[in-house]
């Protein structure tokens, strides 16, 4: 009988260490993603916060550790997923400095708040548990400046009543190109439309957001004006 009991909980362990690997939530960002999480960042006045742990776990802790610190940071910052040891050679150097500060302890996840250049550390976040994970990241989160969009990179605002013309009526099968402003900032996207000054384009995620023309490189200027020439010409062999 004893030994039937202890045989069942051998493989309950088993069962249940084996069922602990999880997965990222879709609004986090992968690292081979970084530079769109940066623009993501800066356009929208958010520090980033990057998780680094590993999906592929054992241990029941550490995956909820991880998606626990995803969601609650996510709401604050913009998240980064990175795969520990197997992805450590691709992150930036000033991310692995951080990531070695002693504030972070041994065990994974551990997460570092930077700023959007991922330059300068806002706040350190180790492995917890529970309410002590939870007292924490709430910690961090207080020291996490204001958001001030810098970039020209905005999120879309809400529709306005009299919206003026489109200057580039919507579309939905136009190319992914690079967008960047000049301050530098880039995002992988397709053009929607353009009005009011601004365009709004649509990421690989299926997010939108809009910039500025005037603070496009001039390649992307010259994009735009290729596109209202074309638009132009259409609207006129309609008219015909």
């Amino acid at each position: 009988m004893n030994k039937t009991f202890g045989l069942c909980i051998c493989l309950l362990v088993i069962a249940v260490e084996a069922t602990a690997d999880f997965t990222m939530p879709k609004k986090v960002y992968r690292l081979d993603r970084l530079e769109q999480a940066k623009a993501d960042a800066e356009s929208r006045g958010r520090p980033i916060s990057i998780i680094y742990t590993q999906e592929k776990t054992s241990c029941g802790l550490t995956a909820g550790a991880s998606l626990n610190a995803a969601d609650k940071l996510s709401k604050r910052t913009v998240v980064v997923y990175a795969e520990c040891n197997a992805e450590w050679e691709k992150l930036p150097p000033d991310v692995k400095q951080a990531l070695r500060a002693p504030e972070l302890g041994r065990y994974v996840p551990k997460t570092v708040i930077m700023d959007a250049a991922l330059t300068n550390v806002i706040a350190y976040v180790p492995y917890a548990r529970g309410a002590e994970q939870e007292k924490l990241i709430k910690e961090a989160i207080r020291k996490i400046p204001k958001a001030t969009p810098k970039s020209g990179l905005a999120r879309l605002p809400p529709p306005r009543p009299s919206a003026p013309l489109f200057s580039i009526p919507p579309a939905d099968d136009r190319e992914v190109r690079t967008w960047q402003s000049r301050a530098g900032a880039t995002v992988e996207a397709a053009l929607v439309h353009e009005r009011s000054g601004r365009v709004v384009l649509k990421m690989q995620d299926g997010n939108m957001t809009d910039i500025l023309v005037v603070n496009l490189t001039k390649e992307n200027r010259d994009y735009l004006q290729k596109i209202r020439d074309e638009s132009s010409d259409e609207e006129q062999e309609t008219e015909q």
